[in-house]
C-alpha cells in the first residue's frame, strides 16, 4: 500500500471532500505508470476522475466495508482506494489533473478538482540502470575505503604524506554514515553514461549491457564516486547543519531544471546515521500545496528490468514550503529505516570530466585536523576485521565513554584523550587457512602528553583468530 503523504487541503475545496486525501507515487520508469491512493476517513468520495492531455480514467470508489469490496485500509483504519494509471505516452512535462466527485445536496455532486504537474525523464529500465547492484557480490574484495581513497587520491593530488592519508580516511568514514558503499559510483556513472552515451565502454550500448567483471568501468566508477563527494561535499561544502525548507527548495530547483533538459541527476539523501545516493528521474508536483515527490532509481538490488511496476523505483517526499506543516523531506517506504527521516537533499550537477585544486585538498586536511583537536577525542580505524570489542574499559562519566561504530568489516573507535583500553579484535579467515592482517590507525589529539595531533599506523600480525590490544 502507498505511505500516504498528507497533501493539504485548500479552504476552496469542498467541505465534504477536504478531508480526502490523495496520493500520487510513480512504480516505474519512463513514461511514468502511476499509483492513485485515496484516504478518506469518512467516505466522502464516490468517483475520481484522472486526466491527462491522453487519456482520462474515470473510477468509483468501492464502499467502505472491506466485505463488499474496498481495497484496503491504513495503519490507522481508515478506507483507503488505489489504483494504476498510465497517463503519458512520452518523457517530458505533463499537466495531470485529479477530480474527486462526492454527493451534495439534493440531486448536486461536489467536485473537487486538483491540478499536478509531472516532469520525468526518459529513464527506462533495463536499460538505463546496471544489471548488478551496490551490494557486498560487488564490492567482491573491497573491504575498506582505504582501498578506493588513497588510489584515487594519488591519481588526482599524487604522492600525500601517509599522517595525512589517515586524517582523509577518518573524513571519508564519516561523510558515509555508517556504510562502505558506492552509491555515488552508481547514480553517478549511470546519469553520466545516460548524458554522454558516447563514453559507454566498448561493445556495451546501453548501461544494462556493461559487464560486471568489466575492471575498467569498475575502476571509473569508483573514481567518479570520490569525485563527486569531493567536489560537492568538500568544494561546495554541504552544512552538517538540517536544512532548511528553503535550503531544500533550492535543492529540488537543481533536480527539476535538470529534468525538465530530459536528464536524470544525481541526488544524495544524508539523515542522521545514513548517507545514500541514487539518480532522480522524475518528479510529482502537487500545485495546491507545493508539495514534489522526487522519483529516483535504486541501486540496491539486481536485475531489475521491469520498468512498468518495481520495487527499485523510489518516491520521496520534498516540502520546499515552510508553511506546510511537515518536515522538509521524508522517505517514508524506504527499505532500510535509519534512511526514512533525511535532513539533507543535495543535487549534484555532474561534470563530465574532473579537475581538482590541491589547496582546496590541502585546506579541507588542515581544516579538518582542527576539528579533530576541537573534538577533544582520540580515534582508532580498524579496517580489515571480522569484529572488535572492548575488553578492558575504565569507569567514566557519560561524556567520557568509549563507542564503536561498526561499518561492514571496519570499525571506528572513539576514545577520551586519557585512559587505558583494551579491545579484542576478531580477524577474518582467508584462503590459505591463515588470517587476513588488519590495518590500525590511531589518530591522538594534543594534551598533556603531546603538543600537536599525532597519527600511529600499525598493519596487526594475526596468529590466532583473536588479538587484544591495548590504547593507553
Amino acid at each position: 500500500m502507498l505511505a500516504v503523504f498528507p497533501f493539504l487541503l485548500s479552504t476552496a475545496a469542498p467541505a465534504a471532500l477536504e478531508e480526502v486525501t490523495l496520493s500520487i507515487a510513480a512504480l516505474g520508469g519512463s513514461p511514468l505508470h502511476l499509483e492513485v491512493s485515496l484516504r478518506d476517513p469518512h467516505q466522502r468520495a464516490e468517483s475520481v476522475i484522472v486526466e491527462s492531455d491522453r487519456v482520462r480514467v474515470e473510477r468509483s470508489v468501492p464502499p467502505g466495508d472491506p466485505d463488499i469490496g474496498n481495497n484496503e485500509s491504513d495503519s490507522e483504519g481508515d478506507p483507503t482506494y488505489t489504483f494504476t494509471v498510465s497517463p503519458f505516452d512520452e518523457a517530458g512535462v505533463h499537466d495531470l489533473v485529479v477530480e474527486l466527485r462526492g454527493p451534495g445536496e439534493g440531486k448536486e455532486s461536489l467536485v473537487d478538482r486538483r491540478e499536478y504537474r509531472v516532469g520525468f525523464a526518459d529513464y527506462v529500465w533495463g536499460r538505463d540502470n546496471f544489471s548488478f547492484a551496490n551490494d557486498t557480490r560487488y564490492r567482491g574484495d573491497v573491504e575498506s575505503y582505504s582501498e578506493l581513497l588513497n588510489p584515487w587520491l594519488r591519481d588526482r593530488f599524487g604522492p600525500i604524506a601517509p599522517d595525512d592519508r589517515a586524517v582523509l580516511l577518518l573524513f571519508a568514514y564519516e561523510v558515509l554514515r555508517g556504510q562502505l558503499g558506492l552509491c555515488y559510483a552508481f547514480s553517478g556513472a549511470a546519469v553520466l553514461y545516460h548524458r554522454f552515451p558516447e563514453q559507454l565502454p566498448r561493445f556495451s550500448d546501453t548501461v544494462y549491457s556493461i559487464r560486471e567483471a568489466n575492471r575498467v568501468v569498475r575502476e571509473k566508477m569508483s573514481r567518479l564516486q570520490n569525485d563527486i563527494v569531493f567536489q560537492r561535499f568538500v568544494v561546495d561544502d554541504v552544512s552538517a547543519e538540517p536544512q532548511s525548507h528553503r535550503q531544500v527548495a533550492a535543492q529540488l530547483q537543481i533536480i527539476r531544471d535538470g529534468i525538465d533538459r530530459g536528464e536524470p541527476v544525481v541526488i544524495g539523501t544524508l539523515a542522521p546515521e545514513r548517507h545514500h545516493s541514487m539518480a532522480a528521474y522524475g518528479y510529482i508536483e502537487n500545485r495546491r500545496t507545493g508539495q514534489v515527490t522526487v522519483v529516483a532509481a535504486n541501486n540496491w538490488d539486481r536485475n531489475e528490468t521491469d520498468n512498468y511496476s518495481n520495487a527499485s523505483v523510489e518516491n520521496i517526499h520534498v516540502n520546499p514550503v515552510a508553511s506546510f506543516p511537515a518536515p522538509p523531506l521524508a522517505w517514508p517506504l524506504a527499505r532500510h529505516a535509519p534512511y526514512r527521516e533525511p535532513t539533507h537533499l543535495v543535487a549534484v550537477e555532474l561534470q563530465e570530466e574532473y579537475s581538482h585544486d590541491p589547496g582546496v585538498l590541502n585546506t579541507l586536511i588542515g581544516k579538518y585536523r582542527q576539528e579533530l583537536i576541537s573534538r577533544g577525542r582520540r580515534t582508532v580505524i580498524l579496517e580489515g576485521i571480522q569484529s572488535v570489542r572492548f575488553t578492558d574499559v575504565p569507569d567514566a562519566d557519560e561524556y567520557e565513554q568509549p563507542s564503536i561504530t561498526r561499518i561492514n568489516r571496519n570499525a571506528i573507535v572513539d576514545l577520551p584523550p586519557e585512559g587505558r583500553y583494551e579491545l579484542e579484535i576478531t580477524a577474518i579467515p582467508d584462503e590459505q587457512g591463515g588470517y587476513e592482517l588488519p590495518q590500525l590507525v590511531l589518530i591522538e589529539v594534543p594534551g598533556p602528553r603531546l603538543r600537536e595531533l599525532r597519527v600511529v599506523q600499525h598493519t596487526l600480525e594475526m596468529e590466532t583468530p583473536r588479538r587484544r590490544i591495548t590504547i593507553r
